[in-house]
């Protein structure tokens, strides 16, 4: 018996450089992005991925992370200062910015970037 495609996690995409992300954002396929910026030796990112993760899957989101230790340049550009970091993006544009561990507030955003994406109310999400 198939699996219904709906209930498979979304692919992540591993992002080390700018033109990555904005092909990745502005790819008509992708109208929601949320990418979560980590790094191997930050204890609270692997937690956040997994949220992330089946927070996308329910938002229909495509998912993409980035290690700063190996994307020196994304790191300046979005201004990391703080793990995990997890920006939402809608149609091109950043539409949250959540930085640290606040699983409530990276949940919200996802929420509110996805009204009307998909076909998507504020009753399915």
């Amino acid at each position: 018996m198939a699996s219904d495609p709906a209930d498979r996690s979304p692919p992540v995409h591993v992002l080390t450089t700018n033109a990555e992300l904005s092909d990745l954002v502005t790819d008509e396929e992708n109208p929601l992005v949320v990418v979560q910026f980590s790094a191997p030796w930050c204890k609270m990112c692997a937690p956040m991925a997994d949220l992330v993760s089946a927070a996308a899957k329910h938002a229909r989101a495509s998912v993409a992370k980035v290690s700063t230790p190996d994307a020196e340049d994304l790191v300046e550009s979005y201004g990391v200062t703080k793990l995990p970091m997890v920006l939402v993006w809608r149609n091109g544009t950043i539409h949250a910015r959540v930085e640290g561990f606040d699983q409530e507030a990276v949940r919200r955003a996802i929420v509110a970037a996805s009204w009307g994406v998909h076909g998507m109310s504020k009753d399915e999400i």
